[in-house]
Parts: structure tokens; sequence; C-alpha cells
């Protein structure tokens, strides 16, 4: 169901007033049909959105200390606190320090600058545990191109 510029229910104000800042906004959004912009939006409205931040609890800071220094990748931690955002995650470990150890191993670099040209971000079944995303950042930061039927594909 997609509500897109209708008006709200009052069912849907309730359901934000007690999800928004404890639920995902994007997971409110599909439950309730609209863009995450307008939840966000109504939420302002409502005064949901100066949301008392869960504070975070030790046991979730030893998380992500063992998963940065195991060199997990964020989509562990996520899984691990599903409560909490990406952005979350990464400003905590910020706060508390830490840097990833998922650094490019060089076997996984020879490996993108020998095939990222013929097959793209396909190479992430042959590289363990690396996103599309971190496939196509590092292989803009080394100038490889994707070329997709011989013609490059600047992604």
């Amino acid at each position: 169901m997609i509500n897109h510029r209708s008006r709200w229910t009052l069912q849907e104000i309730r359901y934000i007033e007690s999800h928004y800042g404890s639920t995902k906004t994007r997971d409110i959004a599909k439950k309730l049909g609209r863009t995450a912009t307008a939840i966000r939006l109504q939420a302002q409205k409502l005064g949901c959105n100066k949301s008392k931040k869960p504070l975070w609890r030790e046991d979730e800071k030893e998380r992500i200390i063992v998963s940065y220094t195991h060199g997990e990748g964020i989509a562990s931690l996520e899984k691990a606190l599903p409560h909490r955002s990406r952005q979350a995650i990464f400003a905590m470990a910020e706060s508390m320090g830490l840097r990833s150890q998922r650094r490019w191993r060089q076997w996984e670099i020879d490996l993108l600058r020998a095939h990222y040209d013929q097959i793209g971000t396909k190479i992430i079944k042959q590289l363990n545990h690396r996103t599309q995303d971190g496939v196509r950042q590092k292989a803009r930061s080394l100038g490889l191109v994707y070329k997709h039927n011989g013609a490059a594909q600047h992604i």
C-alpha cells in the first residue's frame, strides 16, 4: 500500500509516535508505505524527532571493539546491533578512536587489478566479505575502470 501525499491517519501518527527513535526510519516508512523523508517530516511535526537517543550499553561498545579488532565488516555489526543505524555505529566507533582493520590485502588488490576491467563488481564472489560499494571505491582509488562490452564504464 502506497500512501504518498495522502493524509496521515490517526493509526499512522500513533505508529510514528510509538516507534520513531527506536525503529529505523526506513523500516517505519516501509511499514506505512511512505517515504523515509515523509516519516522524518511527520516525526518533526509531532515532536518525535527530539528523541532521546538510547545510551550505548557496554556490551554494545565491546561488540564494536571486537568487530573492529577482527576486521569484520559493518554488515556483521548491523546484524549484531539491529536497533542501531549504520551511521550511529560508525559514529560510536569513531568516538572510541577505533579504525577498521578491513584494509585491503595485497592479493585482493592484485586480483582487482587483474580482473576488474572485465568483470567489474562481480569480483566480490572471490573477495571474502567485500561489498559492491567497497570494491567500487577501491577500484576507483586504484584508477581501475570496468569495461562492460569493451566500453569503459566509470562507476
